[in-house]
């Protein structure tokens, strides 16, 4: 293979000057792949502060990943007489300059991980000789400006070879874009560039872009792109709000099998998965709940810490999800009950549903248990609240009027408080829920599902074990080294022992109708596969239903 340097210009101007006017900022990127490793090359141009010096800020977080920063292989100074000094944080240095002066500095960016592309990988930078994928948290040095400034943007694509698709946050396929943002819808944004394929829809004359890399899925990108306008239009009717002028969404192949991940950014929307998969009602479902965040959990969201209050926006834009999904038809009936049995099922065997809101804040990124059960939990609340307001109101009104009355509120720019969502509740239903909410949502007491949550399907009561892989997850796929079987675990039973060095996993997760496959090496050094359900032995009694006659 012939080695290739290909450069890419990004450009934003950023100008500091005082908070009541724009600002404006320059990047230019170049793609270096004629080494081992494909490096992207950056400059960056800005006008310092008139004291002479002005704090810069690195790439440092986002969702589990932390150290961003390790990606930076350098910082200079194209400018002279300009010094760059580091602090006692790691994620910010500072840049003594002449004041006002015109300044532009020069970075480099690698990809700091090794291994199988899967989650939560793609959170970090990839730099790839055919392709990159970056979120803005791990593209940008910036100066340290409130998240609020307004910038002016120019971005400049045009040294991109003729080759590589270009789509992003603000704009697709073309190599100029001018426009206005803010500095915290600039750092939540996201870009691709490379050996995408970049397809357009419209929906009221606004542009939707998707770009898929691969060859190897099971399904045609008409599918995706054709899935993708279905769910934009449905929800954005539901709302009654076609004013986001643009929406760009791309998907990159997992490698292994089993996994699939989708995030939603400023006007975007990043999605992975294994080539297993096709264009189904799981992926109807990652693509409905992503874009509805761009009402709940971003456009309504939650006074107080975001972690504490995933379980409204995360739980809520579940259960909205399956709401709409059966309501548009996109799943049946029969499949929607299913999925509520589902979610009641996985929130009554959670190990962790009755700790507080403070402590399941805490552990948030910590475990898998911790991150999942605000789903679980806030969509059974909500079906709960759901229920209680169309009881309570004769089907006159139901929990989409709050959600209606919360989207205007932030429109008026009110903040949204659980006061705020209380109120609007007992405005609805004539009923105060405080006592309740304070119960279920912050001390952690288990959200009862009454026997006629769901009006006409018949309730009853199943014994149910929880998804259980049977040993450490976290802890050995860091090592590599399999750790904390338990005994008399389905893992236990089917050969799987700690010590056993893991060389790959298939694992589809609260998922325990698929068997999980753990390979390792056996004491010959062989590959050996390893199947078995991962289901837990202690079993409990839970709420259940299913469609009458």
């Amino acid at each position: 293979m012939f080695k290739r340097f290909f450069s890419l210009i990004i450009s934003l101007v950023f100008i500091h000057i005082s908070n009541a006017q724009n600002k404006s900022l320059d990047y230019r990127f170049s793609v270096d792949t004629t080494g081992e490793k494909a490096l992207l090359n950056v400059e960056i141009s800005f006008t310092g502060t008139d004291s002479g010096f002005t704090t810069i800020k690195l790439p440092d977080a986002w969702a589990s990943q932390q150290q961003l920063y390790k990606a930076v292989k350098q910082i200079q100074s194209i400018t002279p007489q300009v010094r760059i000094d580091s602090t006692t944080d790691s994620t910010k240095k500072i840049i003594y300059h002449k004041p006002g002066q015109s300044i532009t500095l020069r970075y480099q960016l690698q990809q700091d991980w090794k291994g199988e592309l899967n989650y939560p990988k793609n959170y970090r930078a990839i730099i790839q000789k055919n392709y990159i994928h970056l979120t803005g948290y791990a593209l940008f040095i910036k100066p340290v400006w409130e998240k609020e400034q307004a910038v002016s943007v120019h971005l400049d694509w045009s040294a991109m070879p003729a080759s590589w698709t270009v789509g992003n946050s603000f704009h697709a396929s073309g190599k100029n874009f001018t426009g206005k943002t803010t500095m915290g819808d600039l750092e939540n944004s996201f870009y691709v560039a490379g050996d995408f394929r970049l397809y357009e829809r419209k929906i009221k004359n606004k542009p939707v872009w998707v770009a898929i890399r691969g060859t190897d899925w099971k399904f045609k990108d008409t599918a995706l792109v054709n899935a993708a306008e279905k769910i934009i239009y449905t929800e954005r009717s539901f709302w009654n709000d076609f004013e986001e002028p643009y929406y760009f969404l791309s998907m990159i192949p997992f490698q292994g099998s089993g996994n699939y991940n989708g995030s939603a950014l400023h006007q975007s929307f990043l999605m992975g998965m294994a080539t297993e998969f096709t264009v189904d009602e799981q992926l109807y479902w990652l693509l409905a709940h992503e874009y509805l965040h761009r009402w709940i959990g971003i456009a309504i969201l939650m006074k107080g810490d975001e972690q504490e209050n995933s379980w409204f926006g995360e739980g809520f834009t579940d259960y909205y999800t399956h709401k709409l999904l059966n309501k548009t038809g996109i799943i049946s009936l029969e499949n929607y009950i299913s999925r509520i049995n589902g979610v009641i099922a996985d929130y009554y065997l959670s190990p962790v549903r009755n700790n507080d809101i403070s402590t399941l804040g805490k552990n948030f990124w910590m475990k898998r248990e911790y991150q999942v059960i605000p789903y679980k939990k806030g969509f059974t609340y909500a079906l709960l609240i759901d229920n209680l307001i169309q009881s309570k109101s004769n089907h006159t009104y139901s929990l989409d009027n709050v959600l209606f009355d919360l989207y205007e509120a932030v429109k008026n720019k009110k903040e949204i408080t659980e006061a705020l969502f209380l109120e609007r509740i007992q405005h609805y239903s004539g009923y105060d829920l405080k006592p309740e909410h304070t119960r279920y949502i912050h001390n952690g007491e288990t959200i009862p599902v009454p026997a006629n949550i769901l009006g006409n399907y018949t309730s009853y009561q199943k014994e149910l074990g929880a998804f259980d892989m049977g040993f450490d997850v976290e802890t050995s796929q860091k090592s590599l080294i399999i750790t904390g079987v338990q005994q008399d675990s389905e893992a236990w039973k089917a050969g799987l022992r700690d010590g056993q060095k893991l060389k790959g996993w298939s694992v589809h997760y609260d998922n325990i109708s698929v068997p999980s496959e753990i390979t390792i090496l056996d004491k010959e050094n062989a590959l050996k596969k390893i199947s078995y359900v991962p289901l837990s032995r202690n079993k409990i009694r839970v709420p259940q239903f299913r469609l009458k006659p």
